[in-house]
């Protein structure tokens, strides 16, 4: 029994909850969101999508996507697409962030003419040559399969 329970002390070191999202940065990173509408809008949303005067902000909001609060992110990410008709966009989302064409993310589909701004087909955060860290797109992905845990 002594032998057991070193076991469990031994291999529960360095253990750290980090709510479902893989560690992708070791753990290290202050900037990689929890899973959690909160945690994603400060981290994520916040500074690369819903700045007062940025592409989905309550002024630009382009493709019909509000990211500038997250009351607005989660009722807007509840939504269908506009860009893919029929398309929820909890779907559409995790696929804009990882298109392996930067400039044309045609593995999702052809977007709508009439969404407005939406028509550039282009992987997020668009005219940002780098995408967003990992461990971010990961955070974002598990939001989602989690069912969108914070929102109201």
């Amino acid at each position: 029994m002594r032998y057991l329970t070193y076991f469990v002390l031994i291999f529960s070191v360095g253990c750290v909850d980090t709510g479902g999202v893989p560690p992708t940065d070791g753990g290290t990173n202050a900037n990689c969101p929890m899973p959690t509408a909160a945690d994603i809008q400060t981290k994520v949303f916040s500074v690369s999508c819903g700045l007062s005067d940025s592409c989905h902000s309550a002024n630009g909001h382009l493709a019909d996507l509000n990211l500038q609060s997250a009351n607005e992110s989660c009722a807007s990410i509840r939504q269908t697409s506009c860009e893919f008709p029929g398309m929820p966009r909890t779907t559409v989302l995790p696929k804009k962030l990882t298109c392996s064409n930067p400039g044309n993310c045609s593995e999702i589909g052809t977007p709508s003419t009439s969404c407005a701004g939406a028509a550039t087909n282009a992987r997020m955060p668009f005219g940002n040559t780098t995408p967003l860290e990992q461990c971010k797109i990961d955070a974002i992905k598990t939001w989602i399969m989690n069912g969108l845990t914070g929102c109201p």
